[in-house]
């Protein structure tokens, strides 16, 4: 299937050809030069949470029910440092500031080391993207929501909404969410969605993170504007 953006390889790295997964997800564009023949190597971890968050604006007082997670500087070095500790446990080898100097962003601050792969356009992400359509999707493959938050970084802001899916797991689903108010919150177009898939984490989870920015942005007339699918963790974008 040829598209017109960036899609990374969908084969899993950091483990022998014949295992059915691998550790990680591999960071090549699509078609890789490597896993050329995918009935040959490993398929990418599949993830077991994907967290979905949207950038909430200060004045917008819809969320403020949910708690609020403040993350402290020191917590998210502490975070930063865990993940290069788990890459190199699994022995995988990534420049980790790639995509970051690639963005023109301040590589000295907490969490800027990205041991995943932004499985579109590595620079911008997608652009002008309709998100509803994702989580009736997780739904059907099993995916509960078992959180949700309100998260602010002190080296980050805004606020972003936090929702966590997790399959697979004895946590029980959040009760008396407001599911109406989040199908309204999101059925609109984000001008910029980030989607990554990280490597298998010190728990032996799979860990995806869906980011939703730029929200209801004016699209030009002429840029395309995509629908964004989970695809069985896969993830795919299809021109609307």
């Amino acid at each position: 299937m040829e598209r017109e953006f960036f899609y990374a390889c969908t084969a899993g790295i950091g483990a022998p050809p014949k295992a059915e997964f691998g550790l990680a997800r591999c960071r090549n564009p699509q078609p890789c030069s490597i896993h050329q023949n995918g009935a040959l190597w490993a398929k990418a971890p599949i993830p077991d949470v994907v967290l979905f968050k949207v950038n909430i604006s200060k004045n917008n007082r819809d969320w403020d029910r949910l708690p609020l997670l403040e993350r402290t500087e020191e917590r998210s070095w502490q975070l930063t440092q865990a993940h290069l500790d788990q890459l190199r446990h699994l022995g995988i080898d990534r420049d980790t500031l790639r995509y970051r100097e690639a963005r023109g962003e301040d590589t000295k601050l907490p969490e800027a080391d990205d041991t995943g792969v932004p499985i579109f356009n590595e620079e911008d992400g997608l652009q002008f993207v309709d998100v509803a359509g994702v989580i009736p999707e997780l739904h059907k493959a099993g995916y509960l929501l078992i959180h949700a938050h309100r998260l602010w970084r002190f080296h980050k802001p805004p606020v972003r909404l936090v929702l966590v899916f997790a399959k697979n797991v004895t946590s029980q689903p959040l009760a008396d969410f407001p599911w109406l108010k989040l199908k309204d919150f999101i059925s609109v177009e984000f001008g910029q969605v980030d989607v990554w898939a990280n490597p298998i984490d010190a728990r032996n989870i799979c860990v995806h993170t869906v980011n939703c920015s730029k929200r209801n942005e004016v699209r030009p007339a002429d840029a395309p504007r995509y629908r964004l699918t989970f695809n069985s963790g896969d993830w795919d974008a299809k021109t609307i």
